[in-house]
């Protein structure tokens, strides 16, 4: 009896080795000559570590978490990556890698398909509202020398939006939706723990990345006082934008409760992610931003709309955790609360110094009307308003909406409210299913909260001018678009591409 003998193993890669150690000895001695000790040893020791979890890191479900990761704790105008500049923050650099990455397997790899856009409609509609204002303004923009601002505003509108396009494209499989999730109300958790931190030692660790991490610091952050106390900014550009965000995470925790991933036991997971939920409502709260809370609000009533069980939970649960959120931040709860006591002062602060840099919202808005009714259905176009710097021509309006109407015109206004609307409403019917999971089902309510209650700050702060909180919404709206194309049972069955088809049977039966 003869054995089939055994092709020796190709060596056709192993002229890879030297050439790689050769590379690698040259990196280090380059390193050790020319860049700072501990620079040079902490970008050695990330290399090093990139390659011992390449395969965790160097895969799709990697790159969402790494872009997921950018956004939540890399603060927007602290940082640049060393040679691009501080045109570009952290977050685009990442963006555009992963998007050549994309491009690269659409082209490359035979497999790799295009999923269905749900909610790219609304998202291309406001596009093309922002080129037609700029079409109709063309000669005041470059009589008024705003060209550069023309090109940014877009520039800026296209990177932003290309993040939704970016994270459908990268969700896959329903695994890696559920380590999306985990990681957004996660990050959050830990934001809202340094955030509390922050307020009570004024020491804000996402200011300090560049100690540990390959950055350059581009700006500094102010100290803005209320409530006997600095408000805190934690990874965002400003306390009511971080307020925002915190808000719209605690829908995420509170689903993760009962269908997070990890801890595996449901009464771990339930008190793990309660005490998380404590620490994004203590670090919320540390922004003394009423905004925050008037998000908060809405996101409430449209759960306990969806889900009126959630009530027994909430009392149970949020009364206990707003106490002890209280007592960590007593100052910034009682600013709060008195504000919303003391209506007619609270509306008399909307009212003051109008005219003037700093005035209140409704002090802006009759003159902000008037002069919308001249240019109502276009605007004056991307780039016309500046409010900071020697060109400023505009005042700050800490009003997205208003800010809208003035410069895409009505039609603008309408875009980019079905932006946020139309995922709201898709998720309140796709949450009515009974024949989808149920872990799927809770997500579409989470999913609508923050559709729903993103739009109404946008009346109160200039959201798209921090785009983390714009950010944060379009993650989430990925999210629903992959559960309406992906787990909608037979109906997105035949709208997705063949590649998808043996998944989505999986899903349904999940």
């Amino acid at each position: 009896m003869t054995t089939a003998a055994v092709p020796p193993r190709s060596r056709a890669v192993r002229p890879l080795v030297p050439a790689a150690t050769a590379a690698l000895t040259a990196v280090c001695l380059v390193a050790a000559l020319y860049v700072p000790p501990m620079i040079a040893g902490m970008s050695l020791a990330g290399v090093s570590l990139l390659y011992l979890f390449r395969k965790a890191v160097f895969n799709w479900q990697g790159a969402l978490i790494g872009f997921v990761l950018a956004v939540m704790w890399i603060p927007l105008g602290a940082y640049a990556i060393p040679g691009v500049g501080p045109a570009v923050p952290p977050y685009a650099v990442l963006l555009l890698l992963i998007l050549g990455a994309l491009f690269t397997a659409l082209m490359a790899l035979p497999g790799f398909r295009c999923p269905p856009m749900v909610f790219s409609g609304p998202i291309l509609l406001f596009g093309a509202t922002l080129v037609l204002s700029v079409a109709v303004n063309i000669g005041p923009l470059a009589e008024g020398g705003l060209s550069r601002g023309v090109v940014t505003g877009l520039a800026g509108y296209v990177l932003t939006f290309a993040s939704f396009f970016t994270v459908r494209l990268l969700l896959r499989t329903d695994q890696m939706l559920t380590w999306l999730i985990f990681t957004l109300a996660l990050a959050a958790a830990v934001v809202g723990f340094c955030a509390g931190l922050e307020r009570v030692t004024r020491f804000n660790i996402f200011v300090h990345l560049n100690t540990f991490l390959p950055l350059q610091p581009t700006g500094s952050i102010a100290d803005l006082l209320r409530g006997g106390g600095a408000r805190s900014f934690g990874s965002a550009e400003h306390p009511i934008a971080l307020g925002v965000v915190l808000a719209m995470a605690l829908p995420l925790t509170v689903h993760q409760c009962v269908h997070a991933p990890w801890p595996k036991a449901a009464t771990r997971r339930r008190i793990f992610w309660t005490l998380a939920s404590l620490l994004i409502l203590v670090g919320m709260i540390s922004t003394v931003s009423r905004t925050s809370v008037v998000a908060l609000g809405v996101m409430t009533l449209l759960a306990l709309i969806l889900r009126p069980v959630l009530l027994p939970s909430l009392l149970v649960i949020g009364l206990p955790m707003a106490l002890a959120a209280s007592f960590i931040a007593p100052g910034a709860v009682m600013t709060m609360l008195n504000s919303f006591l003391d209506p007619e002062k609270l509306v008399e602060s909307q009212y003051s110094n109008p005219g003037w840099t700093g005035s209140g919202r409704l002090a802006d808005l009759g003159p902000s009307l008037q002069e919308a009714s001249h240019s109502l259905w276009f605007g004056t176009g991307v780039g016309s308003r500046v409010v900071t710097g020697p060109d400023a021509n505009a005042l700050i309006l800490d009003n997205q909406l208003l800010g809208i109407l003035l410069m895409h015109g009505v039609f603008g206004l309408a875009a980019a409210l079905a932006i946020f609307l139309l995922p709201a409403w898709s998720m309140v019917r796709f949450s009515r299913r009974a024949e989808i999971a149920g872990r799927h089902t809770d997500l579409a309510v989470a999913v609508a909260c923050v559709c729903l209650g993103y739009p109404v700050t946008l009346f109160f702060f200039d959201g798209f001018s921090f785009e983390q909180t714009l950010l944060f919404v379009l993650i989430l709206m990925a999210a629903g678009s992959f559960l309406i194309t992906h787990v909608g049972g037979p109906s997105a069955s035949r709208m997705a591409p063949r590649v998808y088809s043996q998944e989505l049977r999986s899903g349904v039966k999940a």
